[in-house]
């Protein structure tokens, strides 16, 4: 919806203008005393310099959401993808205020995290700005509406799950990061305009990545002595995920036309990054990083069929050496390796255990989707036990959270929920597919193959583990909305690098950095 800029007089005239500009001052001003009078509140409360460091970088987060609401969608994408609950636990930004590990601890009481703090204001500011414009543009986009129903189940859910006498915390906590989906993509449609802001979206993703790889290889070194036998994991699953987009980045990278500036730094924190990977061990993602990878080739075939013949088949003939070499490995080198092997082989004993706490699992959740197919039994509630399974109790809500997060939207939400979140990733895959092959060879091209080979990996990877965690919610609706703006993105003309002599032929449009 476009409403051109009002053309009444009262508010074009000068005094009109002036009166807007002591306003937008104003506010300015009241935004630094109260970052001011908070600072000194902290202080004399002898919060430690490290957490004051934190405050302020918070606060100058939120002076660049007021000063440009497109800054929000940057944040949240940046401290979506960095951190980690378990190497980092002192992480502040998915936590709540009232996390005392967090170095932004506030207040016992204070349960709003930073995320949802940036997610509110981006869009109170969002809309401040068309009020004091007085221009109202929406971009609603193929997606919003499924997922605008999927959004509309979860709170009836949320509802229903209390009122059947469900643990209203536990309620909250399962649907909450489900919210996250929708404000997200919708300012991502609105905000994210230009070529410029795609690029600059990558670099949030690659840099954030690299930071968790360092940390996860500091770890690896020197508390497990690079000793990964029998180690589960070293992060959380989100962390996967969230380097499989760096991969993703990185394989586009080489085959695409990008800058020379991303190329090397993805090849400098390639290394680290790939170590922290293997040692976080999450078998589903090497799987669905493997369709990653099939997706970019196929669109190489499609754009370069004679570099798609001389690298695909090879590659193709060095994988399956791989797995072959290491199918017996335990070690971090053969990691990928074993988690094909137990899916399409033999499993070692920990991986079949695994496996067959997920049958055992799958029969509970099956049965508790019979029993309650139309509402679900709503957040907040256990599902039902007919077959015993192995203890697990050291993760707290076992009894409310199953492995397979597709089925548990079912299990939860019902049959609506359930076809509302098929609705919205069907649509969101449909609109990528169409974009993903109708994309050029530039920036553009890789942060397509980036937003539809994500929402295919954590679709995948849902399938099989546990996947709707806050750090992932705030991404997947940003990537919803990125595969719905590049049909705007690509009408915008690549930048065409200048001739600086005489004799020189015009160049080629070249992506910038």
């Amino acid at each position: 919806m476009n409403q051109p800029i009002t053309t009444d007089p009262k508010y074009l005239s000068i005094e009109a203008q002036i009166k807007r500009g002591w306003i937008r001052n104003g506010l300015w001003a009241l935004f630094v005393l109260a970052a001011a009078l908070f600072q000194s509140y902290a202080m004399g409360r002898l919060m430690a310099p490290v957490s004051l460091i934190a405050w302020l970088c918070f606060f100058t987060c939120v002076g660049l959401i007021i000063y440009e609401p497109r800054n929000g969608v940057f944040c949240l994408l940046t401290f979506s993808f960095l951190g980690d609950a378990l190497l980092m636990p002192w992480y502040p930004f998915r936590k709540n205020l009232s996390s005392a590990e967090s170095l932004l601890y506030f207040s016992d009481s204070f349960s709003f995290s930073p995320f949802e703090l940036c997610l509110a204001l981006t869009l109170a500011v969002w809309f401040l700005r068309m009020a004091f414009q007085r221009k109202w543009r929406f971009r609603f986009g193929p997606v919003f509406w499924p997922l605008a129903l999927f959004s509309g189940c979860v709170m009836f859910s949320l509802l229903y799950g209390i009122a059947r006498g469900g643990d209203r915390v536990i309620a909250l906590w399962e649907a909450r990061s489900l919210l996250y989906i929708l404000p997200a993509y919708w300012l991502t449609v609105n905000l994210i305009e230009r070529r410029s802001h795609v690029q600059t979206m990558l670099w949030l993703i690659i840099l954030p990545n690299i930071v968790n790889g360092v940390v996860g290889s500091v770890y690896t070194a020197t508390e497990l002595k690079f000793q990964l036998a029998g180690v589960e994991a070293i992060g959380e699953h989100a962390l996967s995920i969230h380097f499989n987009a760096f991969f993703i980045i990185f394989f586009a990278s080489m085959l695409f036309r990008t800058s020379v500036a991303k190329r090397t730094v993805m090849w400098i924190g390639f290394p680290v990054v790939l170590l922290a990977y293997a040692a976080n061990n999450r078998r589903a993602s090497f799987i669905t990083m493997g369709i990653a990878v099939v997706i970019i080739f196929l669109l190489l075939l499609r754009l370069n069929k004679q570099k798609f013949w001389l690298i695909v088949p090879p590659l193709a003939a060095c994988g399956m050496l791989y797995v072959a070499i290491f199918w017996n490995s335990s070690g971090a080198l053969g990691a990928p390796a074993k988690a094909v092997r137990s899916v399409f082989g033999q499993a070692d004993p920990r991986d079949a255990a695994s496996n067959i706490y997920r049958v055992y699992e799958n029969i509970n959740n099956l049965y508790t989707i019979h029993k309650n197919v139309l509402f679900g039994v709503g957040f907040g509630n256990k599902f039902m036990q007919i077959v015993p399974t192995p203890d697990i109790s050291f993760f707290e809500w076992w009894e409310y959270i199953v492995h397979n997060s597709i089925l548990w939207i079912w299990m939860d939400m019902g049959a609506l929920g359930f076809l509302s979140m098929a609705a919205t990733f069907g649509t969101a895959f449909v609109i990528g597919g169409r974009r993903l092959w109708e994309t050029a060879n530039d920036e553009v091209g890789i942060a397509t193959v980036l937003a539809l080979s994500y929402l295919v990996v954590f679709f995948v990877y849902a399938y099989v583990d546990m996947a709707w965690e806050v750090s992932n919610m705030g991404v997947i609706g940003i990537m919803m909305g990125l595969v719905c703006i590049f049909d705007v993105v690509a009408r915008e003309r690549p930048a065409v690098a200048p001739i600086r002599w005489p004799w020189q032929q015009p160049a080629a449009p070249q992506p910038s950095s």
